[in-house]
This record gives C-alpha cells, structure tokens and sequence, in this order.
C-alpha cells in the first residue's frame, strides 16, 4: 500500500472530509510530536500535492523516524486521540477496505498480512490505522518502480556504497561461522530420555545416602504426649510410581529409602488448610529427605507427560541461520530462499498433525522461545530487531480442557497450523522436489546480522543447501550454497 492509497481511504471515512494538507500534517504528526514534542509544519500545498502524485518523496524527518522506539510507543495512542475521533463512527467498511487493499499489494509479506489483519476490528482500530500508516510510510510515494530502482542506482553509484550481504551460520559459542551446524534437538533443548534419566538417578541415589533414625517424642514420665501434629508420610501412589521408576533404572531401593524419621506436619496450619503446602515440622535433613523425595515424583511425572514429545523429536537437527550486512550501507526488504531436499525439513505442518499430546506439550509445557526461537546475542541481532511490526498476543477466551488439564482456548484447536507458525516466522513451499524456506527481513544496517525467527529442524541430514538473497539495494541476486562444518 503505498502512502497516497492509505490517504485516499482514511480522507474517503472522515466525518468532514480534510484537506489534503491538514490530512498529510495530521499523519505527519503522529511521528513527529512522538520524536521532537511538537507538531509538524514544514509542508505546503504544493509539496503535499506532490507527494500525493508520486512525485516526490516522503518528508525525510518522517522517514527516518517511522521505527523509533519513542514513535513505536506512541503512535497508536496519538491515532485513538487524533485520527479515529474524526472518522465515521462506524470503522466497519473501512477496516474492510483497507484490509482488502493491503491483501491486493503485491510486496506485502504473508505474515505482516496476517499480523495487520488481526488487528482490523473495532477494539484495536488506533493500532490498526497506525501500524499500516507505518507500512504506507515504507513502501513510500514513488508510483513507477522502475523509476525509483534508478534513483536508488544512482546513489549507490554517486556514493559508492552498498550493502553486502551473506548467509551465515551460527555456531554452539553464537558466533557467525562461514557454513552451519547441526545441534541435536533434545540436547539443544534438555529435553531427551537420557536427560531425565540422568537427573533421576542423581536424585534416587542422593535419597539412598538419606539415613534418618526414627524418633519419638515424649514427655519427662515417658509417656508419649498428646499432639495435634501427624506423622509425614510418603503417599502409597508415590511410593508405587517412584519404585516402578527405580525399576527402569535398575537402581535398588533401600529398605529405609522412604523413612522420614519423626518429621511430622501440621494439619491445622494456615498453608495446609488453604492448600497450599505441607507445614512441616522436623529435623532439617527429615524436611530435605521429604521434599528431594516429592521432587522424585514430579520429576517422574514431568518424564511422562515428556516422552510423547520427546520421541516425536528423536533424530531432529536444528540449525541456526543468520544473514549479515559487510557493506557500507544499510538494506531493506530482504528475502532469503533456501533450497532444501524435499522430505527433509520438520515444518510446522509436520508438527500440528502429531498426537494432540505432542502439540498440548509444546503450546503449555515447553519455552517455546527457547526451543524454537533464536535470542540476541554479541554477534547478531534477534530477528525482531529487523522487523517494523509489533502485534500483541491474543488472550484465551474460550477455554476448553486438554488430556493433561490445562486450559486452551478453542480457536487454537481450530487452527493448530497457524498458531505454530507464529513461532516460526517463516514461508514454506515445495517446488521441482525441493522444500523452500523463506524468510523476509525488514532492514539490516550496515557491519550488522540477524538472525533467522527460527531454529530450522531438520528430519535427515543435510550437508548442504543452496541459497539465494535478494534485496532492495543490492542489483544483483546473491546465489550461494552453504555446506554443513563440524566443530
């Protein structure tokens, strides 16, 4: 949408229709006032009706500032104030004919798309109206394509800059490596067989070397006083669960293992009757036995509920991408393919038509960020750093009961596909037998890299993978193949 497409709409929804001007000064307020705290003049007439034709860019000032942080915090808040207070009280049509206008632009991504379309209604019409502005601000004024690509050229040629961009890998130490490696998914994520079994018998052994003596209180006479405090026990359920476990692990209980010695609790505290907790009421190492011994069933518990994930992901490589910028001027619009053997590539696809448990432990259980995600480090920037579109989380509003108890909401049962993708951020397709990922990046600076939104998983594996970069301002289209290292 380019910015006199976004004018036309909101001057074709205002209650007194504005001037050109007014309008122009009005959008060109809600970056300016958020940066220097005052409104913006330095428009006429003639400049506007230009602007307006395509005949001349976007104030600078405006340009340069749509992304700050200052203007990202504040824009929305200055559309509820100053724009939507003059709009046709019903927003309906407009929301629709925006959308419908976003949908028909060409250079949009899909998932910028999908992220402005969530906020078409009526409840979040300011961030809405804000946000495309800010896309409008981008895509700019300039009508012939050709045209602009020439003025663009011409700079670059003046000047002698422009950017240089590569695709990377990233290695286990988060460094940017000339090639990629591949990380085991469960090692990557502590999330294996032998992980849990590791951590259990650490804690069944540590339980063993638990020797307590049993002990009796009793008054001066001998005669065992009354109390309102109970012997602390271990649940005959948990005693079954941890020495079926223990079983597994070949590891022996003691006799004494779930001998707490005379730890008691009371039942009439405050924590207990609010359930909220055992009171507990002994020697420290009796309270230490108890709580390592209730961390062996949870711990237990967690592995269960695990394993369905756990083996749904048995074999799966990840691997970390990141393109960097060596030139000497900043890009914009960047979009990466890779090419990959088709079958390869674990996609979200893939994923939403696991067994519901797999997919309930990954939306409820997991840190998905973590898992997925790619998180900022000294040698590249996170992959929303680059983007210019912030878009909240929908809250649950219907909830609905899962096999493991937890709440969902049931528009996320209805399309498990698009909630994962939120988490990957990327395209997939498949063409003359290769899986295609892409990924468009906003902008890169200059001596600067970002990383891919996601880990990719890889189901066999790949050695190499060929590439191919294109971008705003570099002329040509950067062709590569990007081998597998070892470390």
């Amino acid at each position: 949408m380019l910015f006199k497409d976004y004018c036309m709409l909101i001057k074709k929804y205002y209650k007194k229709r504005p001037s050109d001007l007014d309008l122009c000064r009005a959008l060109f307020d809600s970056v300016i006032y958020n940066v220097e705290g005052e409104k913006f003049h330095d428009v006429d007439k003639a400049v506007v009706s230009k602007i307006l034709k395509g005949e001349r860019s976007l104030p600078t000032v405006v340009r340069d500032h749509i992304y700050d942080d200052s203007v990202e915090e504040g824009i929305a808040d200055f559309f509820e104030d100053n724009i939507v207070p003059n709009l046709i009280p019903q927003h309906s049509n407009l929301l629709h004919e925006m959308v419908l206008t976003l949908e028909a632009y060409p250079s949009i991504s899909k998932l910028h798309l999908s992220a402005l379309k969530s906020l078409a209604k009526e409840t979040s019409i300011g961030v809405f109206l804000a946000e495309v502005f800010r896309f409008a601000v981008v895509e700019g004024t300039l009508t012939d394509k050709s045209l602009e690509k020439q003025d663009i050229s011409s700079v670059i040629d003046a000047s002698s800059k422009s950017p240089v961009l590569a695709l990377c890998g990233i290695s286990k130490d988060n460094e940017l490596i000339n090639g990629f490696i591949s990380e085991d998914f469960g090692e990557r994520t502590n999330c294996t067989k032998d992980y849990y079994r590791d951590n259990l018998l650490r804690m069944y052994k540590d339980v063993a070397r638990m020797h307590l003596i049993s002990r009796e209180k009793v008054t001066a006479s001998n005669v065992p006083r009354f109390s309102i405090y109970e012997k602390a026990r271990i649940t005959d359920e948990a005693k079954e669960l941890i020495a079926k476990a223990s079983n597994v692990l070949s590891f022996s209980l003691p006799a004494d293992f779930f001998d707490l010695g005379g730890l008691e609790f009371n039942p009439l505290s405050s924590i207990a009757v609010m359930g909220g907790g055992v009171s507990l009421i002994g020697l420290d190492e009796e309270k230490q036995k108890y709580e390592r011994i209730c961390q062996i069933e949870e711990t237990i518990k967690e592995f269960l509920e695990a394993i369905p994930f756990i083996e749904a992901f048995d074999g799966v490589d990840t691997v970390r991408f990141a393109v960097k910028n060596s030139g000497n001027m900043h890009d914009e619009n960047i979009r990466v393919d890779l090419f990959l053997p088709k079958g390869s590539v674990l996609t979200y696809n893939d994923i939403s038509a696991m067994d519901d448990r797999v997919y309930d432990y990954i939306m409820y259980e997991i840190d998905k960020d973590k898992c997925f995600g790619i998180k900022r480090e000294n040698s590249f920037l996170d992959f929303g750093s680059s983007q210019k579109l912030s878009v909240p989380k929908e809250v649950n509003t219907f909830p609905v009961t899962t096999p493991f108890g937890y709440s969902a909401s049931s528009e996320e049962f209805a399309d498990k596909e698009e909630e994962l993708a939120d988490y990957f951020g990327f395209f997939i397709s498949e063409k003359d037998g290769k899986t295609i990922i892409s990924i468009n990046i906003n902008e890169i600076m200059h001596n600067d890299a970002v990383a891919f939104p996601s880990v990719v998983l890889l189901k066999n594996k790949v050695t190499s993978i060929p590439f191919t970069i294109r971008s705003k301002y570099e002329t040509d289209i950067v062709k590569g193949i990007i081998k597998l290292v070892e470390e």
